[in-house]
């Protein structure tokens, strides 16, 4: 689970993010484990804040999102994940699924 929060001022001003300092919305460059660059993108990659906002509010979730995410940019979702791990790692929740 990526934890995630938006707030609007009521004016212009939103705030929050994956992290609660981001949203993440541009390509994020990381290093491989051989300290090579390289791209990822985030699950609000492209989007405008402004829309996440009125999705969730609208909606009570932002699952679209992380669907598109998971299907568009698939090879960036671990990476994204791990990225999130060394840098918030209070932002993600790890367990397991019974059933």
């Amino acid at each position: 689970r990526i934890s995630w929060t938006i707030t609007y001022d009521g004016t212009t001003n939103y705030s929050g993010g994956i992290t609660g300092v981001s949203f993440y919305l541009e390509p994020i460059t990381v290093s491989d484990t051989q300290g090579n660059k390289e791209t990822i993108f985030g699950p609000f990659f492209g989007k405008n804040v402004a829309d996440l906002y009125e999705e969730a509010v609208n909606r009570g979730h932002l699952d679209d999102v992380f669907k598109e995410w998971n299907s568009r940019h698939s090879e960036s979702v671990t990476k994204f994940i791990s990225f999130l791990e060394d840098t918030a790692p209070q932002c993600v929740s790890k367990g397991v699924v019974t059933g």
